[in-house]
């Protein structure tokens, strides 16, 4: 039996491309070697473009092409995954591309992957967050992959049984502008999981998908001091460190007693966030 006492969380976020405004890069702390299990389908026998090829070091842990633009081919996905979560190839942008794709048809992607990933018909591509030990940047193209690796995180916990259908209605829920980014919490608690997060407003805590049921899109009203701490919080983590300082701080702490005060326990609302156009999953 699941003890109700032990509650495991972990830190996920998305953010809608402002480029290509369909895809979504998911940052995930999902270990790169385990794609090559999860989506056998695209990584077997799928070519993979690495940006830059300088990344797989002069031992050449695997086979490569070096191509023009600092571009490296590698025939080989599952080798390079796991090269790459050994440490053996250095931190990179990794896109792999549909099988049975020629390597003359790759070469000409490898131009655009510097500053034109998005627009590339990839399968998955991925980007290290800092170094990469922790977490990577996913984007898939595939429809239901997230789901599959939220479905992973959560230890092979269920959010449905079409994940096409979850992914969709998840993402219009989100409700993100292009460029806009969101961070998430996934929690494992008395053997069920949820995904949730304050919404893209900031006056909603959200509950996306829970497991066994799919999207719910159950949110409660925050108090008023709870939104404003977060937008706070949020605004300094993104303030340029060092940028008038002194004028900064002062307002930064008004902000938090503002916001503590207006914080008070009060009634709180709950609703359901249903998608644009769209009907909950049963």
């Amino acid at each position: 039996m699941p003890d109700p006492a032990v509650v495991l969380t972990k830190f996920v976020a998305v953010r809608r491309s402002p480029v290509v405004p369909a895809l979504h890069w998911w940052t995930l702390p999902l270990p790169v070697q385990r794609l090559a299990g999860l989506y056998a389908d695209l990584i077997a026998g799928a070519g993979a473009l690495v940006s830059p090829a300088r990344a797989l070091g002069a031992g050449a842990p695997v086979a490569a092409r070096i191509l023009p633009g600092d571009v490296a081919l590698v025939a080989d996905g599952a080798a390079l995954l796991t090269a790459r979560d050994q440490g053996r190839v250095a931190p990179c942008t990794i896109a792999f591309f549909p099988p049975g794709m020629s390597d003359a048809d790759l070469a000409t992607h490898a131009a655009a992957m510097r500053d034109g990933l998005e627009t590339l018909p990839f399968t998955i591509a991925l980007q290290p967050e800092g170094d990469g030990r922790a977490r990577h940047h996913y984007c898939f193209r595939v429809p239901g992959k997230v789901v599959t690796a939220l479905e992973h995180l959560a230890l092979e916990r269920q959010f449905g049984s079409h994940p096409e259908q979850v992914e969709k209605l998840l993402v219009q829920g989100l409700q993100l502008r292009p460029g806009q980014r969101l961070e998430l919490q996934l929690v494992l608690r008395d053997g069920k999981a949820t995904l949730g997060g304050t919404s893209s407003t900031g006056r909603q805590s959200v509950t996306y998908l829970e497991s066994g049921k799919g999207y719910t899109g159950t949110s409660a009203v925050l108090p008023f001091g709870t939104a404003l701490r977060d937008h706070t919080r949020e605004a300094w983590r993104r303030f340029p460190v060092g940028v008038v300082m002194l004028a900064g701080l002062p307002v930064f702490i008004a902000a938090f007693w503002i916001g503590r005060w207006a914080g008070r326990p009060g009634a709180r609302a709950t609703a359901a966030v249903t998608p644009p156009g769209s009907v909950a999953s049963p």
